[in-house]
C-alpha cells in the first residue's frame, strides 16, 4: 500500500513555477498554492500541514513575512524556502525565522527529499516532546506515590479493624473498600516501576526453565479460567542474564492480556529458544546472542491501528475502569532495561509477543578499535546536541574536529583549511544544506572524502553524490566504521 501524499503548501504567485514543483513532487506530496497575505493567513488556519515551502519573492508579499506568519500560526510546520536566490540579508532572515532548508528553483532534484526529511524530522520532534513529557510525569509520579501508598495502606488497616466492630452484613462493604485499596495499591507499584525505571537492577544467570516454572503455576491457578496452557523450551536453550522477578512479571503482564483477549476461554502457548539477531540488518537493531520469550494467543488478534500504540504509556482498548494503559509500557521499559527487545505480531487468528533477553552463555564479542591518527574532520551539523555527541566520538579516538553549524560557516573552514582530511555533513540544515556545501567544496577544486547524515535516509540517491552515508540515529561503531572506510 502507497504512502499518503503529503500535504504542503507552497506560497508562490508564478503559476508555471507552482506547476514545476507539483511535477517535481508527484507521488510524495499534494500542493496547494497561495499569492497573497491573505490567501496565506486563512489556508495556514485551515490545513494540516506537513511542509511549507516559501519563495522569497511574491508580489506585494515577502519570504520573510511568510515565514513569520508561520512560526506565529503553526510554528511546528518545517519551512523550506525555493526561490531563484538568495542574498546574505535575507539567508540570515531566513536562518532567524526557521527555515530548515533552502533550495534554488534551477536546482529541484533534491526538493522530494527535502520535504519528507523535513516531515520526519518535525515528527520525531513531537515524538521526542511527548517523550520528554512523560519522563516529566514520571518525576512527579516519583515522588507523589508515596504519599499516596501511606493514603491507602490508612485503609486497608481502617477495614480490618472495622471489621471486628461492625455488624455481620456490612462486611461486604468493607471487602469492597479493601479490595479498591489493594487495587490501587498494585497501581502505584506499576507506576514507580515506570517512573524510575528498572535500571540498577541486579542482573544474574536464570534458566528460562525456572521462569517457565513460576509462570506455569500462574496458568493453573484460577486466574486464568477456561485457558488451556503449553510451555516448551528447545534443547539447549541459555541461561538468560536478567532480573527473574522482572522477567516474572512481564511474562505475567502478557499473559494476562492474552487472558483478556480470550473472554470466553482459548490457548496460550509459550517457548524459549536461542536465536542470534543481526544487529543494524535487524528491525530489532540488537546483535548477539539472545534467548526468545514467546507468548501467543489463540484470540481474533489486533488491528494495525492499536499495534501500532499497544507499547504507549496509558494506552487501552479495554473499557473505562478496566485498564490503565501501563502494562505493556512497563515490559517494553524493564525488557529494554536488560538490553533487550519486545515485537508483538497479530492475525485475526492469534497475537504473538516476541521477548528477546542476552544470553547470560554468549562470548561478548571484543570492541574494534579505531585510531584516527591526528586527522582533521569538519563537521557541519545545525543541531548543537548532535554536533557535540559526534565531536565527541571523534576526538576519543584521536581524530582532530573543526565544527560548524551550517553550510555558510563549514565553507569558511575550508578556505582557510584546505586540508581537510574529510567531511561529516548533516544532509538537511538551514540556508545551505549537505549537498549544496558539497557541491560549492567541489566546485572550489577540493576532492575531500564526504559523509552524509540524515534523519530521513541519507542512502537515497542524491547529487553531488558522497563517499559514503548515515542514517541517524546511528551508533558510535557506525559513525567511526564508515569514517575509517570513507578514508581508506
Amino acid at each position: 500500500m502507497s504512502k499518503p501524499l503529503l500535504a504542503v503548501l507552497f506560497i508562490e504567485d508564478s503559476e508555471h513555477d507552482v506547476e514545476i514543483v507539483a511535477n517535481r513532487l508527484r507521488g510524495v506530496a499534494e500542493i496547494t498554492s497561495c499569492d497573497t497575505r491573505e490567501s496565506f493567513q486563512a489556508k495556514l488556519s485551515t490545513g494540516d500541514w506537513a511542509v511549507i515551502l516559501v519563495d522569497m519573492r511574491v508580489h506585494r508579499f515577502s519570504g520573510e513575512e511568510a515565514m513569520q506568519l508561520v512560526r506565529q500560526t503553526c510554528p511546528a510546520v518545517p519551512v523550506i524556502i525555493v526561490t531563484g536566490s538568495l542574498t546574505d540579508e535575507q539567508a540570515t532572515a531566513a536562518l532567524r525565522n526557521g527555515a530548515v532548508d533552502y533550495l534554488r528553483k534551477d536546482r529541484l532534484e533534491r526538493l522530494p527529499h527535502a520535504i519528507q526529511e523535513a516531515h520526519k524530522h518535525a515528527a520525531d520532534k513531537s515524538k521526542s516532546l511527548h517523550a520528554q513529557r512523560l519522563e516529566l510525569l514520571g518525576e512527579l509520579s516519583a515522588g507523589m506515590i508515596h504519599d499516596l501508598n501511606n493514603v491507602l495502606q490508612v485503609e486497608l488497616h481502617g477495614t480490618e479493624i472495622l471489621r471486628k466492630r461492625i455488624h455481620a452484613d456490612d462486611e461486604r462493604i468493607l471487602d469492597g473498600m479493601r479490595q479498591s485499596a489493594l487495587h490501587g495499591a498494585e497501581l502505584t507499584k506499576q507506576m514507580l516501576v515506570f517512573a524510575r525505571g528498572s535500571n540498577g537492577s541486579v542482573l544474574k544467570p536464570v534458566t528460562a526453565e525456572f521462569v517457565a516454572g513460576e509462570i506455569g503455576q500462574v496458568l493453573k491457578s484460577g486466574a486464568f479460567p477456561n485457558i488451556r496452557a503449553t510451555i516448551k523450551i528447545l534443547p539447549g536453550t541459555s541461561k538468560m542474564l536478567c532480573n527473574a522477578t522482572q522477567v516474572h512479571q512481564v511474562m505475567v503482564n502478557l499473559c494476562v492480556n492474552a487472558r483478556d483477549a480470550m473472554p470466553l476461554g482459548g490457548q496460550i502457548d509459550i517457548t524459549a529458544q536461542n536465536v542470534f539477531l543481526h544487529g543494524e540488518s535487524d528491525p530489532r537493531e540488537l546483535k548477539g546472542d539472545f534467548v526468545m520469550l514467546t507468548v501467543h494467543d489463540s484470540g481474533p488478534g489486533m488491528p494495525p491501528e492499536v499495534q501500532a500504540h499497544i507499547f504507549d504509556a496509558f494506552f487501552t482498548t479495554k473499557p473505562k475502569g478496566k485498564g490503565t494503559g501501563m502494562g505493556l509500557a512497563i515490559v517494553k521499559d524493564i525488557v529494554e532495561s536488560h538490553g533487550g527487545a519486545i515485537d508483538v505480531q497479530s492475525t485475526p487468528t492469534g497475537t504473538t509477543f516476541f521477548v528477546y533477553l542476552p544470553s547470560a552463555e554468549a562470548p561478548r564479542p571484543p570492541e574494534p578499535q579505531f585510531d584516527g591518527a591526528g586527522k582533521t574532520i569538519l563537521l557541519a551539523e545545525d543541531d548543537a546536541t548532535m554536533r557535540m555527541f559526534i565531536a565527541l566520538h571523534l576526538e576519543g579516538v584521536g581524530y582532530k574536529v573543526l565544527s560548524a553549524c551550517n553550510g555558510p560557516e563549514a565553507l569558511a573552514f575550508f578556505r582557510e583549511n584546505p586540508t581537510v582530511d574529510a567531511l561529516v555533513s548533516d544532509l538537511s540544515m538551514p540556508v545551505m544544506g549537505g549537498a549544496a556545501l558539497l557541491d560549492n567544496i567541489r566546485a572550489m577544486g577540493l576532492d575531500v572524502p564526504t559523509i552524509f547524515v540524515s534523519g530521513f535516509d541519507a542512502t537515497l540517491p542524491i547529487e553531488p553524490k558522497p563517499d559514503g552515508a548515515l542514517q541517524k540515529p546511528f551508533s558510535r561503531e557506525q559513525l567511526l566504521s564508515e569514517l575509517e572506510r570513507v578514508l581508506a
